[in-house]
């Protein structure tokens, strides 16, 4: 093969255009594909020995001058001969790209007379227009003046100068129109390529035949938009006469252009139906605008013989002279693509056979299953069948004379047949389109508790930093939605799946955020009933699963992406079920608490410090009133009043020697540990770190001795079972003997005449129990702080009779009085 290419002759016109020779080409006449330059191809024994590439411009003599004129008729005859005859050559030769050849179709791009050559094009371009019909115009009136002898010299004159800024004017055109075709043809040359190379890699197994016919049908369908082109411009080069042009115009001279102006081309527009379709419908319609016009002609003629008048009826005749010489060019056009679409359908049934051969063999070496091999197989006889069924429709085009000879082609396999263009719904669009809808609709449904995130946005009026989680999903569903509309299937899926691995990073955090979180809206989200059974919830789980899906759907027929994309969902799926987890609760904070006691001093105090440690594998973050936030412990240090009732020293956090960290939080990262100093009077204490998301409880007891203060005598009467036991003032406070580096405990509030009580916090547990912080203030100050739930007795025959979610409401029962509290209000009870 490659001797055989070394043989081949490359020539290259004064233009720059490189062309081939093929062994049958030698001393034959042609033209350069680009700039129709009329060239002689010399015969093999004028190459000298070696050379391999000519130079026109160093080769003058090889360069045609314009032929003699001949009739129409003769003119398209031998124009349809070449033509006929190069494309045997190509076929003999095997070429696979013949644009590179040169074309052996001798037509006429120079300027004809009307109704010359076999070159038309096929659109209309309205510049060419307007400037053939000022010719025209111009001409006639010139005849006239000359035939009867006008001797009115500046009339003459201005008709002439007319006529010369139309020349110019066509002039710049038609090197316009020449360096686009020069494009057209490089571009078309660099797509016949790319089809031959992706047929290549298709035989031999390096793609897959879904991956093949989606990149083949958008070459074919990109060079297909070329062909036309390249007529087009063809046509328009060798185009003199109006009624070519698309009709004669009649203008006023004023209106002619300035030289110098912008010309614009139109571009060829896309076509996104198959291919086949598209050949057939425009050769059903190309064969009916023949019909149309050989009627008229024909009515013409007749009238023509009928009247004496046939000077007024010449015009009428060649205008539909020319419009059935066009819809005959069109015709021939339409079905030379056709015979070339039926070819390619014939290539494409060699590579499924290529493609079960492979399979064949695969299954032979145990390379593949047997259910495997039989679904390659099912997947490649539909598609041979798609293909036969195309050839078949293509065949009986060919032959057809009349509309009604024409097969309309019709069902699902001719969509199999064509690449998906964008004004086409696919699967995955659809499902792009419903998740986008699935996301907008979770923003309204109920999600923090019994609020919707549009409703807790409007409630709140912004939320800074949350803002941007609530209107997430929103730009997500935007986002989705615009991708949906890129042309790419392939593309498309990345896209999709790059979105979804975004929503569902997003998703995950937000669930980080919403159960770790101390912020209001976090405390909305974990309050009231589980949170997997909101609709809220459901119906955002349900929109990013869609993305997923698109994303799988656009992908699945590249083999070399399934993996990626069944990877990157495995993935996401496993972060979104370890969000609310803690990863299985390896990544939770493990608290550990010791009490270190200093020796007594002198004095009623004696100090000591708490030491908390966090052996988990996230921060730990102590709090000063109870949440249900993950990783957060509610920290209190209390002394015992009574036998079953303990009393919280001050403070919280800071045990009632040192001040609370603002708001009320102290972070412990993973590995550290945080100490509380302490200086407390002789009693029987405890430290409490309660979890309020996991339901935990640590308890670190001490007792606390003064070696001055007597021995207790049996004498002595217990306190009561049910009551706190008051505290005696230690006398160091009435001496005030104790140094000033160690602070005094002292009352928060002053003492009332009744008990009151708070409410300080409401919690929900990992299994949905609600329990509530109380504080209880005696009539001798004292702050007694008690965790309950529903049904458990609070003070004197009262208990916690209702708790209301809605506001927020915790409802106090004795026998038949009721009593609500509200979070940080203080009311009496009542003995």
């Amino acid at each position: 093969m490659p001797d055989v290419k070394k043989t081949h002759l490359r020539i290259y016109c004064i233009c720059g255009q490189k062309m081939k020779v093929s062994p049958k080409m030698y001393g034959l006449p042609g033209k350069c594909i680009a700039c129709r330059q009329k060239i002689r191809i010399p015969t093999r024994e004028q190459v000298p020995e070696g050379v391999t590439e000519i130079y026109i411009k160093d080769r003058p003599e090889l360069l045609r001058g314009p032929k003699r004129n001949i009739d129409d008729d003769a003119r398209e005859r031998e124009a349809q001969e070449a033509l006929d005859a190069a494309k045997v050559r190509r076929d003999l030769d095997g070429d696979s790209t013949p644009i590179t050849e040169l074309d052996l179709a001798d037509g006429t791009p120079t300027p004809l007379k009307r109704g010359a050559g076999a070159t038309l094009p096929i659109d209309v371009l309205e510049p060419l227009q307007r400037l053939c019909s000022f010719r025209y115009k111009l001409e006639r009136q010139l005849s006239t003046l000359d035939e009867y002898h006008h001797d009115d010299e500046a009339l003459l004159a201005e008709v002439k100068g007319h006529l010369a800024r139309v020349a110019k004017l066509r002039a710049e055109l038609d090197d316009h129109l020449h360096q686009l075709l020069m494009e057209v043809a490089i571009e078309l040359t660099n797509t016949q390529e790319k089809i031959a190379h992706d047929r290549l890699s298709a035989r031999v197994g390096e793609i897959s035949f879904d991956e093949f016919q989606d990149r083949i049908y958008r070459l074919r369908a990109r060079r297909e938009r070329l062909e036309r082109r390249q007529q087009n411009l063809r046509g328009w080069l060798a185009t003199q006469d109006p009624y070519v042009a698309g009709g004669f115009l009649d203008l006023p001279l004023n209106t002619i252009g300035e030289e110098g102006s912008k010309i614009e081309v139109p571009s060829a527009m896309d076509d996104h139906r198959p291919l086949l379709a598209a050949f057939v419908t425009s050769l059903k319609n190309a064969l009916d605008r023949r019909t149309r016009a050989e009627q008229k002609l024909d009515q013409a003629e007749r009238l023509a013989f009928d009247e004496e008048d046939e000077e007024g009826l010449d015009e009428v005749q060649l205008e539909y002279q020319m419009e059935k010489r066009l819809a005959r060019a069109e015709v021939r056009f339409f079905l030379d693509r056709l015979e070339r679409l039926k070819k390619d359908y014939a290539s494409d049934i060699e590579t499924v056979d290529a493609h079960m051969e492979a399979a064949r063999d695969k299954l032979k070496v145990d390379e593949i299953t047997r259910q495997q091999y039989d679904d390659i197989e099912q997947g490649l006889l539909r598609a041979k069948k798609d293909l036969a069924k195309a050839r078949l429709v293509a065949a009986r085009a060919l032959i057809a004379n009349t509309t009604s000879d024409i097969p309309q082609p019709g069902g699902t396999f001719l969509q199999r047949l064509g690449f998906r263009g964008e004004n086409e719904t696919t699967p995955d669009m659809w499902l792009g389109w419903l998740s986008a809808l699935a996301l907008f609709t979770g923003l309204f449904l109920p999600i923090l508790g019994d609020a919707s995130l549009v409703g807790a946005l409007i409630e709140n009026r912004g939320l800074g930093a949350a803002a941007l989680f609530l209107l997430a999903p929103a730009a997500l569903a935007i986002a989705v939605a615009v991708a949906t509309r890129v042309p790419k299937k392939v593309t498309r899926g990345l896209t999709l799946l790059a979105l979804w691995a975004a929503g569902i990073c997003l998703a995950a955090y937000g669930l980080y955020l919403a159960f770790t979180s101390l912020d209001p809206l976090a405390a909305q989200f974990r309050a009231g009933k589980a949170w997997e059974f909101r609709p809220g919830v459901w119906m955002i789980g349900a929109g990013l699963a869609g993305i997923a899906a698109a994303a799988l759907a656009a992908l699945w027929s590249y083999e070399k992406l399934r993996p990626l994309a069944l990877t990157a969902v495995a993935i996401g799926v496993a972060v979104i079920g370890f969000a609310p987890s803690d990863v299985m609760g390896l990544m939770a904070p493990r608290p550990a608490i010791d009490v270190v006691i200093e020796d007594a001093a002198e004095g009623p105090g004696q100090a000591g410090s708490i030491h908390i440690t966090n052996l988990g594998s996230r921060a730990l973050r102590l709090v000063s009133q109870p949440t249900s936030a993950r990783g957060s412990y509610f920290f209190a240090v209390e002394r015992r009043v009574g036998e079953y009732s303990w009393s919280e020293i001050g403070g919280g956090l800071s045990a009632g020697i040192s001040a609370d960290p603002p708001g009320g939080v102290r972070t412990i990262a993973r590995g550290k540990r945080h100490t509380v100093p302490f200086s407390l009077l002789p009693g029987e204490y405890r430290v409490l770190l309660l979890s309020g998301a996991t339901g935990i409880e640590l308890v670190e007891r001490f007792t606390l001795e003064n070696s001055e203060a007597p021995e207790p005598t049996p004498e002595t009467p217990p306190a009561p079972l049910d009551m706190p036991k008051p505290l005696d003032p230690p006398p160091a406070l009435e001496e005030e003997t104790e140094p000033e580096a160690v602070p005094q405990p002292q009352a928060a509030r002053p003492i009332p005449s009744v008990v009151k009580v708070e409410l300080k916090g409401i919690m929900t547990g990992p299994e949905g129990e609600t329990r509530f912080s109380l504080v209880l203030l005696l009539p001798d100050g004292r702050r007694i702080p008690m965790m309950l739930s529903l049904g458990d007795p609070l003070w004197d025959e009262w208990n916690v009779a209702e708790y209301n979610p809605s506001y927020r409401t915790v409802t106090l029962r004795r026998e038949e009085k009721l009593l609500i509290l509200r979070r940080g209000e203080w009311y009496d009870l009542p003995f």
